[in-house]
């Protein structure tokens, strides 16, 4: 009998064979685990690597605390108990609790009951889990037995070394412990981690106590924000100046101080910056007219930074008068103010940037309804893009830029209308031959 007729003594390189098998369903891989030691453990890997795990909370397969409240997690933690076998192939781990499950059931005596997750539940499910190298905490309602006035870390050293991502979306909490606090607990069970994405927090009102921040030692390479709250519970970490990444929410005038101390801190370690121009210069709820204030963030001052992503809005101006995106018969246009600030902003950049990338909000509705008060004067449009294209060719030129790129949002292409309008608008850029659309 050949190889072919018997996988189990195959002669494909394991590597080639993990290529093929990560391809299969989870019903053919259980098919594939039968088949040989050798394949067992490579069906295994691919069977395991990801384990997401949805909290509903019934009665049913909840183990309760003393008082009859049901403990979050408890059920994934005796699995993973029970089954040492499979616990070192999981490498990604999703704990959600879908949108609109009840977090509140009615005990005995029809009193409320908030279902709670223990930290240490999710210490002990970290600690059996040795591969793992992502985390999303999705909507998990803390409980922190931890007093107000009590600002330890919930463990006094990292349950994980270090971990490729860690993404924290929106939670509950108890009723002593800010959200902003609750995050830095879940930070603080990981030495080090590469990516730390908020993107999806929100509702972070007051800022982490000040005494809880500072003990917090986790090193953080990347940080990406997607709400300005977010901002309130990471700005007083310690260990800011080892970020090499970082994309900033947006930003108005009374956040500017606090995102200033995150630029500040990672100043000589930041290679890689996102900031978001777009919602200052949509005129439903008009921004201000002058983003100067960016300037606190002293972005100039980041030397080794390397590539730069702006996310912007492109207009054209309508009859009646109302802005709308790029389209025919019409000049581009920037939001002024917007247009004076990256202006600016790029003049003054380090020549060690090499690379350049325009995030075009091109999906904004055009049927926007604007008051009469709201127009073309009350948001200032940018026509006369000339600037602009000098400053971008002396950059390529002159100071080590290498490439500029236009792209939608969330790698949505660019229409050729579009493309039409933004080459046209920067005829010396374009003729340059670095600049690319995606």
């Amino acid at each position: 009998m050949d190889n072919m007729s018997n996988p189990s003594r195959s002669s494909l390189p394991v590597e080639l064979l993990h290529e093929i098998l990560q391809l299969l369903d989870g019903a053919t891989l259980k098919t594939c685990a039968q088949v040989s030691k050798t394949w067992l453990d490579i069906s295994r890997t691919h069977l395991f690597r990801k384990l997401v795990h949805d909290v509903h909370l019934e009665e049913d397969g909840m183990v309760s605390q003393a008082d009859g409240t049901p403990v979050i997690l408890q059920d994934l933690l005796e699995y993973l108990e029970d089954t040492p076998a499979v616990r070192g192939y999981i490498q990604q781990l999703a704990l959600r609790v879908p949108r609109q499950t009840p977090l509140v059931t009615w005990g005995a005596n029809h009193e409320r009951q908030l279902q709670l997750c223990r930290f240490e539940t999710l210490i002990n499910i970290l600690a059996r889990l040795p591969s793992l190298s992502s985390l999303v905490v999705d909507g998990i309602p803390f409980h922190t037995p931890e007093s107000p006035a009590d600002v330890r870390p919930v463990v006094d050293s990292p349950v994980v070394p270090s971990i490729k991502k860690l993404t924290l979306r929106s939670w509950w909490r108890n009723g002593s412990t800010s959200h902003a606090d609750i995050l830095l607990h879940l930070l603080s069970l990981f030495g080090e981690v590469q990516h730390l994405d908020l993107g999806a927090i929100h509702h972070l009102p007051r800022p982490a106590s000040a005494l809880l921040a500072v003990q917090i030692i986790t090193r953080i390479r990347a940080l990406t924000f997607g709400d300005v709250d977010a901002l309130n519970a990471v700005h007083q970490l310690p260990n800011l100046w080892q970020l090499s990444s970082l994309a900033m929410p947006n930003i108005a005038p009374k956040e500017a101080a606090i995102a200033a101390t995150l630029t500040h801190a990672a100043r000589d370690s930041l290679r890689h910056l996102e900031i978001k121009l777009h919602e200052a210069i949509v005129p439903l709820l008009p921004g201000p007219h002058d983003l100067s204030y960016l300037d606190t963030l002293e972005l100039a001052s980041c030397t080794k930074l390397e590539s730069l992503s702006v996310t912007v809005c492109m207009y054209k101006i309508a009859s009646p008068p109302r802005p709308q995106l790029v389209g025919p018969s019409t000049q581009a246009s920037f939001y002024e103010p917007a247009y004076a600030y990256l202006t600016r902003l790029l003049a003054a950049l380090p020549p060690t940037l090499s690379t350049l990338t325009f995030n075009v909000n091109h999906n904004i509705s055009a049927d926007f309804t604007f008051s009469r008060d709201r127009s073309p004067a009350a948001a200032p449009m940018q026509t006369d893009w000339t600037t602009l294209d000098r400053v971008l060719t002396d950059r390529l030129a002159n100071k080590g830029l290498q490439s500029i790129e236009f792209k939608g949002l969330e790698g949505g292409r660019l229409r050729v209308v579009e493309r039409k309008h933004i080459i046209e608008a920067l005829p010396k850029t374009w003729r340059s031959g670095k600049v690319r659309f995606s």
